[in-house]
């Protein structure tokens, strides 16, 4: 999920276990991938439909924008604050 954010590309997600389907949903909702498409449901006429969908301003406008905003984060740096300052004050 992380990879497909931080690419700024919009994403096409096939979900097949596990917690794919919540992520593939979420991703739907917030406009970073188009309909998540179900293995069972794949023919020529579902990817094709998806893949304009992809190329439409909407979701490469909001695939930008998400991986601008991770990209500010500094995930790791933070991650590693948070960890030493417990470690600190314990």
């Amino acid at each position: 999920m992380a990879a497909a954010l931080i690419s700024g590309k919009p994403q096409m997600i096939i979900p097949f276990a596990a917690d794919q389907p919540f992520w593939a949903k979420l991703l739907y909702q917030k406009g970073y991938g188009v309909k998540p498409l179900k293995e069972k449901d794949i023919n020529v006429e579902a990817l094709g439909q998806r893949f304009l969908e992809m190329e439409t301003d909407k979701y490469i406008n909001n695939a930008i924008k998400i991986k601008d905003i991770i990209s500010k984060e500094n995930g790791v740096g933070n991650a590693v604050s948070y960890i030493e300052n417990i470690v600190e004050n314990n």
